[in-house]
């Protein structure tokens, strides 16, 4: 397992190797962040707005100045990049934060943006890092990320001894049941080793993503069909009958699909 420090380390050091005497402010955003919200315009306007992972915040200032955010954040794990960002950006806010611990309360942000940083977290902390995104966004969330039909890993080509982790993230997201699918772009669909989804979520309200039920609206009768299909399975496996119709539900293991 990488420990925290190298991480935030390479922070410092993917910084440097790819923005050093650049002026941050005239970068482009990224393309794929572009083309999504082309494709699926959101509305924030004057809200807040969270960029997981940074990178050189030329992505979180477009995002600012196109949703006029009365708040924008940058996360970074190196607090010498987060100066140097704070230099080059001083009207927004930028923090040397671990994703999976994120110092903000719930429904902090209207958008939460996370864009090739996932493939960074270990396997072991990618559910945590999620769910913290997941619990500081309030509305909009975007996530950009490789998404192979398999996970796999691949050593760090500055560091061969450290592994990256390759993964769909899609699947995840959906199993919580908080956010819905508005828009996808596919990149390299077919290619496992650089095919990658930008993906745009709504965050549901909790009513909304896990609707409150009673039991008797979500059991239903056993019919004699039930019992004599639970009376063939003990049959099958040399058990005693059994009884007559319950006026629950049947176990689990006699449950007839219909």
């Amino acid at each position: 397992m990488t420990g925290p420090g190298f991480w935030r380390d390479e922070s410092r050091r993917y910084f440097e190797r790819n923005f050093r005497g650049r002026d941050l402010r005239a970068l482009p955003p990224t393309s794929y962040l572009v083309e999504l919200l082309a494709r699926a315009p959101i509305d924030v306007r004057g809200g807040r707005i969270l960029d997981v992972g940074c990178g050189a915040g030329n992505n979180l200032r477009w995002l600012a100045q196109r949703q006029l955010a009365a708040r924008a954040v940058g996360l970074e794990r190196s607090p010498d990049t987060v100066a140097q960002l704070t230099a080059a950006f001083p009207e927004y806010e930028f923090l040397a934060a671990d994703a999976a611990a994120l110092p903000f309360d719930d429904g902090a942000f209207d958008l939460v943006v996370i864009r090739s940083m996932l493939h960074w977290v270990e396997p072991s902390r990618l559910l945590q890092t999620i769910g913290e995104a997941l619990r500081v966004c309030g509305d909009w969330l975007v996530v950009s990320e490789y998404a192979p039909r398999r996970p796999y890993s691949v050593p760090y080509r500055y560091e061969p001894s450290v592994r990256t982790w390759k993964a769909d993230v899609q699947p995840l997201l959906e199993a919580t049941g908080l956010v819905r699918e508005q828009a996808t772009l596919l990149h390299h669909d077919g290619d496992e080793w650089n095919c990658a989804r930008t993906s745009l979520y709504r965050k549901l309200p909790l009513i909304e993503a896990y609707p409150l039920r009673e039991e008797r609206e979500l059991r239903r009768p056993v019919d004699a069909d039930d019992v004599a299909h639970a009376a063939r399975v003990l049959a099958e496996v040399g058990e005693a009958e059994p009884p007559s119709a319950p006026t629950t539900v049947v176990p689990r293991a006699f449950a007839r699909r219909r």
